[in-house]
C-alpha cells in the first residue's frame, strides 16, 4: 500500500499511474509540527489522521492500518470518503498556507493580533469560498459554514506556528502550492470557474520562488 499525507489534492493520481490504482490509499492529516533542529520537531497540536481507498468505500486493510497507527500513538480514522476529506482541509489550506507564506506570520499574528484581522479574516473567508464553489463543480458539495470549519478552528487556536508553505519559502524549498491554490485553479478551469483570489496566491509564490528555485 502507498499514501501520501501531503498537503492538497492530486498527488494520489499520480502515484496511482506509477503504482497502479488498486495499491494507493488517500491520506489526511490535522497534526501541525515544525522542524527545529536536527532530529528535533515541536508537535503544535496532536490532531487526528484519516485514511482510505481513494476511490471511496471502505475495505478491511484500510480499518487494519487505521487501527495499527492509532495503537502506536497516530489517531487514525478510517475515512469512506477520503476526497471528501481532503477538500475540507484543503479549503483551510487555499487560505492559510499563501497568506501565511506571504506575509511571513503565524496564524496568530495574521488573524487575530493583527490591526486590520477583519480585513485579513474576510481575505481568507473569500478565497475559502471561492474554493468551495470549484470543489461543488467538482461533485464535493460542501455547506459555507462545513467549508470554513476548520479555517476558524486553526484561527481560534491561536497558533504561533507558521503554516508548512511559509516554511518551505524561508528555507528556500519548492512549495506545495501546485497542489493547493494550483490544483483549484485547474479544476476551475476544467469546469468553467473562474478563480481570481486562488490565481493571484499561486502567481505570487511562485514569485517567491523564483527567487531562489
Amino acid at each position: 500500500m502507498l499514501m501520501s499525507f501531503q498537503n492538497g489534492i492530486g498527488h494520489e493520481e499520480i502515484m496511482q499511474k506509477i503504482a497502479g490504482k488498486e495499491k494507493v490509499l488517500g491520506g489526511s492529516t490535522t497534526q501541525a509540527s515544525s522542524i527545529q533542529g536536527p532530529g528535533i520537531i515541536q508537535n503544535h497540536a496532536s490532531l487526528p489522521s484519516w485514511i482510505g481507498e481513494y476511490e471511496g468505500g471502505s475495505s478491511d486493510r484500510v480499518k487494519d492500518l487505521a487501527e495499527t497507527f492509532t495503537a502506536h500513538g497516530l489517531e487514525t480514522i478510517a475515512e469512506e470518503n477520503i476526497k471528501r476529506r481532503k477538500w475540507m482541509k484543503l479549503f483551510a489550506l487555499t487560505a492559510i498556507g499563501p497568506l501565511s507564506a506571504i506575509f511571513d506570520l503565524h496564524h496568530t499574528d495574521l488573524y487575530i493580533s493583527n490591526k486590520n484581522q477583519t480585513m485579513s479574516r474576510k481575505l481568507g473567508k473569500d478565497i475559502i469560498l471561492e474554493t468551495r464553489a470549484v470543489a461543488k463543480a467538482d461533485g464535493v458539495d460542501v455547506s459555507e459554514s462545513d467549508c470554513l470549519e476548520m479555517f476558524n478552528r486553526i484561527v481560534d487556536s491561536r497558533q504561533t506556528n507558521k503554516s508548512s508553505m511559509a516554511f518551505d519559502v524561508l528555507k528556500h524549498r519548492k512549495t506545495e502550492i501546485d497542489f493547493i491554490s494550483g490544483a483549484v485553479s485547474k479544476i476551475g478551469k476544467k469546469h468553467g470557474i473562474k478563480t481570481p483570489l486562488n490565481d493571484l496566491m499561486y502567481n505570487i509564490i511562485k514569485i517567491k520562488e523564483g527567487m531562489y528555485l
